[in-house]
């Protein structure tokens, strides 16, 4: 089923993982390899996986049905127990119905029917493996690879999964190499334990485990038992290697308590306005204390800049006329940055000499100041709305570009590793694993960019002033004349405007990914709770 001849693996630099291994597992076999940490465990895993290629010798996998659980779950974190395990059907364009009844079959197998539509991050480490083994059981493998799966689990669950996969695979006699540290654990589940030497990795020993499956947990206190633990760590102590032991797992720290809603309402809202009375009270101070009535144009008090500003009608039709042209042009440039800049960051992550040859000048548009780009936009394209729209997208473009880059990037290699192993072609790859992995980053610029294109907008009117006025022009007017209550209102209402974009996209990606992404679910104070 598998067969690995005088196979040897040197990376770029230099370093020798595997030297001249040979190693063979039959139809209906298990077995383990154990060895020090860096022997080539992992990376002999990897070559049998198809994952990587041997510097010299050859691997052959005589069958496409192979299953893969690695070391980390490699659970798709914004998709349900169900869509999890139906996505090595999804990837191989099986039919809706025929990879849901997969799906089902295998959850039930590992005993997780219950949480079918749990999201991962609410699963014990325990249940989030089965997940794992229940998305490869869907391709029915003859030929299991595990990479350490039960690693990072404490040691009752290990046990716990031990007993599951032997009676797994007392059931199904698939073929199966598993990697594990463990020499006690690579004795219960194997019918053959091979043992690894130090880096470079060479085969030691290839020792027989006599014991019948199925095999009861009661079987790790037998003498034989013992026995032949104690044989397999002879012949890694003769290697001038330690005992390969396991420390069991720290136990999770005890979850806090959430607070009641009114609670985090009230904790989310208190210090913002305590700043604010801070502001005013030092506004007020300014303006009667430090300031003579001749002077107090500068900053009038707020409950001037209120009367003037906002109560009487006249200013504050000029006031909202201004202020929804601002707001137009502000969503029309940052609709303009989001499209543009995903496009390019999407291009660049697709191929890298794209990205050497245009990030540099993305960079460059966001250190040219703003004020020097106004004007040559203007000579260049008028004096229009086309124009304010474009100072928008200009200033809104790079935080967009930079997330939405920095997401792509940022995709864990190992869900890279199944996405391989499932031959998901490159669009598959962006659109089902590498955009959806981004959606936290891209909303985090968008949410940036969106106070920025406010900024945009206020700028780009103030330099062009032609057309209705906008919120720059007005400020502008209210300048000359001296009209300091007038505009400062206008000041306050362009940043409000900010404001109130900013949190309308931080309410978005709340909503878009607050459930299954830590950042945006404390944000919305939701916690992670984990089903034990």
């Amino acid at each position: 089923m598998l067969e690995l001849a005088g196979v040897r693996r040197r990376f770029a630099d230099g370093t020798l993982a595997l030297a001249d291994v040979d190693l063979a597992v039959a139809a209906g076999e298990l077995v383990a390899v154990v060895g020090p940490s860096g022997c080539g465990k992992s990376t002999l895993l990897r070559l049998a996986a198809r994952l990587d290629r041997p510097t010299a010798g050859s691997v052959r996998v005589a069958t496409d049905r192979v299953g893969s659980v690695f070391q980390d779950a490699t659970l798709l974190p914004w998709r349900r127990v169900r869509g999890n395990v139906e996505l090595p059907g999804e990837l191989e364009g099986a039919a809706p119905a025929e990879r849901r009844e997969r799906a089902e079959r295998a959850i039930e197998l590992v005993g997780l029917a219950g949480q079918a539509r749990s999201l991962p991050h609410t699963l014990s480490g325990g249940m989030r493996m089965r997940a794992s083994l229940a998305r490869a059981l869907t391709r029915d493998p003859e030929l299991f690879l595990f990479d350490e799966p039960f690693g990072a689990l404490d040691d009752i669950t290990r046990q716990q999964l031990a007993v599951e996969l032997v009676q797994l695979y007392a059931a199904r006699r698939f073929a199966a190499l598993f990697v594990t540290h463990s020499v006690p654990e690579a004795v219960y589940l194997a019918g053959r334990v091979v043992v690894l030497s130090p880096r470079p990795g060479r085969v030691l020993a290839d020792v027989r485990v006599p014991f019948a499956y199925p095999r009861a947990a009661e079987l790790r206190y037998a003498p034989e038992f013992t026995g032949k633990v104690a044989e397999v760590e002879g012949h890694l102590q003769g290697a001038g290697a330690a005992p390969v032991t396991v420390e069991p797992a720290p136990a999770p720290a005890p979850a806090r308590p959430a607070a009641p809603a009114p609670a985090r309402r009230v904790a989310a809202i208190l210090p913002p306005l305590v700043v604010l009375a801070l502001v005013i009270a030092a506004w007020y101070a300014v303006s009667e204390v430090v300031l003579s009535p001749e002077r107090r144009f500068l900053l009038p008090p707020p409950h001037a800049v209120v009367e003037v500003g906002f109560l009487e009608p006249d200013h504050l039709a000029e006031l909202l006329g201004g202020l929804w042209l601002t707001t137009q042009v502000a969503a029309l440039g940052l609709a303009v940055a989001v499209a543009a800049g995903i496009g390019l960051a999407i291009s660049m992550s697709q191929a890298r000499w794209l990205e050497r040859s245009l990030y540099p000048y993305a960079v460059v548009l966001q250190t040219v100041p703003i004020l020097a780009m106004v004007p040559l936009i203007g000579f260049w394209f008028g004096f229009g709305l086309g124009s304010r729209v474009l100072v928008c997208a200009l200033v809104a473009l790079f935080p967009i570009v930079a997330s939405t880059l920095f997401g792509l990037r940022s995709v864990p290699r190992g869900l890279h590793d199944l996405f391989a192993l499932h031959h998901a072609g490159r669009l598959s790859r962006l659109l089902r694993l590498e955009l959806p992995a981004a959606l936290p980053a891209i909303l985090n610029g968008m949410r940036i960019s969106a106070g920025l294109s406010v900024t945009g907008a206020i700028v780009g009117d103030f330099f062009f002033r032609q057309g209705q006025p906008g919120l720059g022009i007005l400020i502008d007017l209210y300048r000359a004349r001296l009209a300091s209550e007038q505009l400062f209102a206008a000041v306050i209402l362009g940043s409000l405007l900010g404001l109130s974009a900013f949190w309308l996209f931080g309410l978005l990606a709340r909503r878009a990914v607050g459930a299954w992404h830590e950042a945006y679910s404390d944000e919305a104070g939701t916690g992670s709770g984990r089903t034990g």
